[in-house]
């Protein structure tokens, strides 16, 4: 354990630190330079002091810091020129929506100190909406399990508790995923305080979830290894990787697509001008191989299109600047269309899927085809594999580069593949 809290500090220190050094670059000069705000000026002044000179305890009160650096720094947005929020702004203010929403999911929903269910606590979160209880959900699942292991509750029996009847179906996907993320960051701390037992420690890992968790939602909780791991044991991913690969040909697929979706929200890249191009560029450069490419370039996709899902023009922007830098067309349209099943599963009452298919991105200087090609054709395959009784949720958190991956033979029209997407209208 105390590997793991030096492991999570340094993780705190890095988004602290890039937040000092970035934010006043990106968001405080332009816009006193621009601006003359004076008396706004001041008060950033102040606020920075205030949090340089704070008393900073703990790895959460790091995250929190960067959360409300960020939130100061869109309050400046009004005296932007021209008033119109541009996509890189609207992106970050979702990225850090989504973020404080699962890591301060308690101060968010004011929880009690009095122990919950954990179906009381989802339905909390579902409270705020399609949108942010999605997030909200996902925070719990972390938080019910990191208070109930320090409670001296076994790992068994936290997944037991997921089992609960009450617990209704749009919240299992959240939950699983808040809940593996606890898990892998314990193994993940194991490993690192003793490398050379990497392979029993992942090994009993995997069995713990195959022995408790149900089928449909076991590759949910293995993706998480590989979202814990970018954020806070990066060293570790080959040890973790060949761990893997020591049990199945698959298992490491699930470990990179978490990498991608880390690289989204990567505090290296978070604050700089064009953060999603530079966090997209790490999925092409980290990766050992070029299967852990796709993987993580498909979690990357994946997690630009949960967080931007309201706002169609954030991934049209994207698209606009590093369409010409994806490799391989299959891997990025299915990180999108996995994503949007997933969403569709999590948020029924939604109206997304519909928002981004009929988005007129020639609204927008991007050119229209590379909607199509991307985007649309994955809205419509999304759609078909919702319909489907065939389907295996957990399937979805790796690429597969099989067409039919999400278990979808039957439906002509069900493809993620460049030839396909480049003919849908």
């Amino acid at each position: 354990m105390e590997q793991f809290l030096e492991s999570a500090t340094r993780f705190g220190s890095e988004v602290s630190r890039t937040v000092l050094e970035q934010i006043e670059e990106l968001f405080f000069l332009p816009t006193l330079l621009s601006n003359k705000q004076t008396n706004a000026g001041a008060g950033w002044q102040s606020s920075l002091a205030r949090l340089c000179s704070a008393n900073v305890l703990t790895p959460r009160y790091y995250l929190w810091a960067a959360w409300l650096m960020g939130r100061r720094s869109l309050d400046a947005l009004p005296f932007i020129e021209s008033n119109v929020l541009a996509p890189e702004w609207i992106e970050l203010r979702n990225k850090l929506e989504a973020f404080s929403l699962f890591e301060h999911v308690d101060m968010e929903l004011s929880l009690p100190a009095t122990d919950q269910s954990l179906a009381d606590l989802a339905r909390q979160a579902k409270s705020l909406g399609p949108y942010l209880s999605v997030w909200a959900t996902e925070g719990i699942g972390h938080y019910y399990a990191d208070s109930r292991l320090s409670g001296g509750k076994t790992p068994t029996a936290l997944l037991q508790s997921i089992k609960d009847k009450d617990i209704s179906t749009a919240a299992l996907i959240p939950l699983h995923a808040g809940i593996g993320l606890t898990l892998a960051e314990l193994v993940l701390a194991e490993v690192d305080e003793k490398p050379c037992h990497a392979n029993n420690q992942i090994a009993n890992f995997i069995q713990l979830l195959r022995n408790t968790v149900r089928p449909e939602h076991l590759e949910i909780m293995y993706e998480a290894l590989g979202l814990a791991a970018r954020n806070l044991f990066p060293h570790l991913l080959p040890t973790v990787q060949n761990s893997l690969s020591s049990l199945s040909d698959d298992l490491p697929d699930y470990l990179w697509h978490g990498v991608g979706r880390a690289l989204y929200f990567s505090p290296s890249t978070l604050f700089s001008r064009d953060a999603s191009g530079n966090g997209f560029q790490l999925c092409i450069t980290e990766p050992p191989d070029d299967r852990a490419r796709h993987n993580a370039v498909a979690g990357f996709a994946w997690a630009l299109t949960l967080v931007n899902i309201r706002h169609p023009r954030v991934i049209a922007e994207f698209l606009r600047r590093h369409a010409s830098r994806i490799i391989d067309d299959s891997a990025f349209v299915n990180g999108v269309c996995s994503a949007l099943v997933i969403w569709a599963e999590s948020s029924p009452d939604s109206n997304d899927l519909n928002r981004l298919e009929t988005f007129r991105s020639d609204e927008t200087s991007l050119d229209s085809s590379l909607w199509s090609r991307y985007i649309r054709s994955a809205c419509r395959s999304a759609t078909l594999y919702c319909r489907s009784e065939d389907k295996h949720l957990g399937k979805l958190f790796r690429f597969q580069p099989d067409p039919s991956y999400a278990s979808i033979t039957d439906h002509q029209d069900f493809t993620a593949s460049p030839a396909r997407a480049g003919h849908t209208g």
